[in-house]
C-alpha cells in the first residue's frame, strides 16, 4: 500500500485528563458512552454488580447503582439506553435496559444453555440484539432481538465446531463476527444478516487469540495476536476481501509480550490499545522450616499502552503508556477524547486526544 500522508508527520496520543481515581474499585469493568455520559460497569472488590456515571474528567454523576448479576458480560449503548446483559445469582443470562438516569426500564432472562460464550449486546440501525454461542454437541450462534417490549426475533445458527474467541461489530444492516475456531489454529470473518450468513471467508493466521474488530469509513480492521505475542493487523473492504496480507504490529521491545490488541475507531480514526506481559522478578523457591518446599512464580506486570493507527500511511504511531500495571481495562471514544477506565491498585479514568506532530519535534 502506498502511502498517503506526509511521512515527515507522525499522529500520537496524549494525556487530556487524569489519571483520576473513580469512587468505586472494579475487579472487572465495561465502559460506554450515553450521549454525554460515560457508563461504567462490572464488578467491585466486594463481588457486587454497581453501574456508575460520569464524564470524560472522571466526574461522577448521580449515585452508583448496583444491579442484579453476579458478572456482567457485555454493555452496549442503543437508542439513548444503555443495555447491560450478565449472569444472575442462580446462573442464568438476564439482560437489561437501563435509561440515561440510571433507573432499570425493563429486564429479561433468557432461556438457559450451556454457554461457551456468554450473550453480549450490541447495536444494528438503532436496534438492540444479543450475541451469544452454545458448545457442542450443539455448538451453534444465537441473535436475539430486543424490542421496546421485550424479547423480538430470535434466531440460531448451527456451528460445526466451537469457538475459541470472539469479536463483533454491529453495521448498519448486518453485524460482523471475527471468530476463532475451537481447534485455535483458524479464524474466519462473518457477515450476518437478516439471520442468515451472507459472507464467509478465512483469514490467513497462524495460531490466532484475541480477536478484535472495527471500521474506518468503509474499510474493516481486524487484529489478533499470534502466539508467542505477535501483534498483527489486516485490512478488508466492505466486501471482505482482503487489501493486503496482515501486518506485524511493531511495538517497543520494552512493551514485553503482547497479550491482546484492542481496536477503537471513530470517524477517519483508529486507536490501538496494547495489553502486554513483562517478567520483572525472578521465581523463588523457599524452604520451610518443617521442611516443605514453596515454590513461587516471578512477578509479572501487565502494561497498558495507546497507539494511533494511520490508515493512510499504514503504520502505528508511537506507543504512549497508560498505566504500567494495568490487570482489567476498557475504553470507548467520547467525542475527540478517547476514554480509557483501568484497574490497578485502584480503578483510574484517563482522556486522551490525538496530536499531530512534526518526526523531529519527536523524541529519539
Amino acid at each position: 500500500m502506498t502511502p498517503g500522508r506526509d511521512a515527515t508527520r507522525i499522529r500520537d496520543f496524549q494525556l487530556v485528563h487524569g489519571p483520576k481515581s473513580l469512587p468505586i474499585r472494579f475487579e472487572s469493568l465495561y465502559v460506554a458512552a450515553l450521549g454525554d455520559r460515560l457508563c461504567v460497569v462490572g464488578l467491585d472488590e466486594t463481588r457486587h454488580v454497581q453501574s456508575l456515571r460520569g464524564d470524560s474528567r472522571g466526574d461522577a454523576v448521580g449515585v452508583a447503582m448496583p444491579l442484579p448479576f453476579i458478572e456482567v458480560t457485555g454493555i452496549a449503548s442503543c437508542a439513548g439506553n444503555l443495555v447491560v446483559a450478565g449472569v444472575t445469582p442462580s446462573n442464568r443470562a438476564d439482560v437489561l435496559r437501563v435509561a440515561l438516569d440510571g433507573e432499570v426500564e425493563w429486564h429479561g432472562e433468557l432461556p438457559p444453555g450451556q454457554f461457551q460464550q456468554w450473550p453480549r449486546p450490541f447495536s444494528v440501525a438503532d436496534v438492540a440484539w444479543l450475541l451469544s454461542i452454545t458448545r457442542l454437541p450443539t455448538a451453534a450462534m444465537h441473535l436475539i432481538e430486543l424490542t421496546g417490549e421485550g424479547f423480538g426475533i430470535s434466531r440460531s445458527l448451527a456451528f460445526a465446531d466451537d469457538t475459541d474467541g470472539i469479536d463483533l461489530l454491529g453495521e448498519s444492516t448486518s453485524v460482523l463476527l471475527a471468530r476463532v475456531h475451537g481447534d485455535g489454529r483458524r479464524l474466519e470473518l462473518v457477515r450476518i444478516a437478516s439471520g442468515q450468513i451472507i459472507s464467509r471467508i478465512e483469514v490467513e493466521a497462524a495460531r490466532p487469540v484475541a480477536p478484535s474488530l472495527s471500521r474506518v469509513n468503509d474499510r474493516i480492521a481486524l487484529a489478533w495476536v499470534t502466539e508467542p505475542g505477535e501483534p498483527r493487523l489486516q485490512w478488508f473492504d466492505a466486501e471482505l476481501e482482503p487489501l493486503a496480507p496482515s501486518e506485524v504490529l511493531r511495538v517497543p521491545i520494552q512493551q514485553g509480550v503482547v497479550r491482546r490488541v484492542q481496536l477503537m475507531a471513530t470517524d477517519n480514526e483508529l486507536a490501538v490499545l496494547l495489553h502486554s506481559e513483562s517478567v520483572v522478578g525472578d521465581a523463588e523457591v523457599v524452604h520451610q522450616p518443617d521442611g516443605t518446599i514453596v515454590r513461587h512464580e516471578p512477578r509479572r506486570t501487565l502494561r497498558l499502552s495507546l497507539a494511533a493507527y494511520d490508515s493512510e500511511a499504514y503504520r502505528l504511531g508511537p506507543c504512549t503508556l497508560v498505566d504500567a500495571d494495568s490487570k482489567v481495562w476498557a475504553a470507548c471514544w467520547m467525542g475527540s477524547k478517547l476514554v480509557v477506565v483501568h484497574r490497578g491498585c485502584e480503578t483510574l479514568l484517563s482522556a486522551f486526544e490525538l496530536h499531530e506532530r512534526n518526526v523531529s519535534e519527536c523524541p529519539a
